[in-house]
């Protein structure tokens, strides 16, 4: 069992760091005379540093491409009707707690990271409430005591130490990102704390179940937005664009 969990965080460190070294997820200085504008390269009318907007564009095509698939043939699978939209809503919640729930011991590692302690300790409550009276938090109880849901992710340690967003990303499946986000995204994928206990005790099938419940409501939302706005007709891979900047920034 150990041999196999050393496997697999050499693995695991190898795909971030190929990560890291493709693209240049933070920004290609290489590709700016003066390495002080290297994050404002690239930025064009919009203020948005979008320098991969070709293949971004191709990526949103694809993922409309699937929408309309699974819409097809599931329907009322993914998008919210009049008839299925209350209870959607009702599954999408519960389905959010539990994953919520099982990234609060990473939440608590971040938050010493980021030294905030009392985030730690917040982390950690709202996982040992939620796992025994919450049921394995389906129900957040803690939040109903007042130890209120911050996510603490990896993102946000990047962010607490300076980090820049990089280039604007559009990830199949999952959409808007850019290069930090998406840099986070994985590095939480490889480090959960969670996952790595399921790993050592080859529990595969609930970090499978874990990964697909994560995907299937991160398209869910995606793809609702995405549908929302096509029936305004406007440019869709802008405004997606600007809602995803605003967000970033507003946080």
């Amino acid at each position: 069992m150990i041999k196999r969990y050393r496997r697999y965080k050499v693995w695991s460190m190898f795909c971030a760091l190929s990560l890291l070294a493709t693209i240049g997820l933070f920004g290609d200085k290489s590709a700016v005379a003066n390495d002080d504008d290297w994050e404002t390269a690239d930025v064009g009318k919009t203020g948005i540093n979008d320098r991969y907007e070709k293949v971004n564009r191709k990526v949103l095509e694809l993922n409309r491409k699937l929408g309309n698939s699974l819409q097809k043939y599931h329907s009322g699978t993914f998008r919210c009707s009049p008839e299925n939209c209350a209870r959607m809503l009702r599954v999408k919640r519960r389905a959010t707690n539990v994953l919520n729930n099982l990234s609060e011991p990473w939440y608590a590692v971040n938050g010493v990271l980021q030294g905030k302690f009392d985030a730690f300790f917040t982390s950690l409550g709202r996982f040992l409430v939620n796992s025994t009276i919450g049921v394995l938090g389906i129900f957040d109880v803690a939040d109903s005591l007042g130890a209120r849901y911050k996510p603490l992710d990896l993102v946000s340690t990047f962010k607490h130490y300076g980090a820049p967003p990089g280039p604007y990303v559009m990830l199949p499946i999952l959409g808007p990102s850019s290069g930090r986000d998406a840099t986070g995204l994985m590095g939480d994928f490889l480090l959960d704390v969670t996952d790595n206990v399921f790993l050592i005790y080859g529990l595969y099938p609930l970090i499978a179940l874990r990964i697909g419940a994560f995907v299937a409501l991160k398209y869910s939302d995606v793809d609702e937005a995405s549908y929302a706005i096509q029936s305004l007709s406007v440019d869709e891979y802008s405004m997606l664009r600007s809602l995803y900047t605003q967000s970033t920034n507003a946080q």
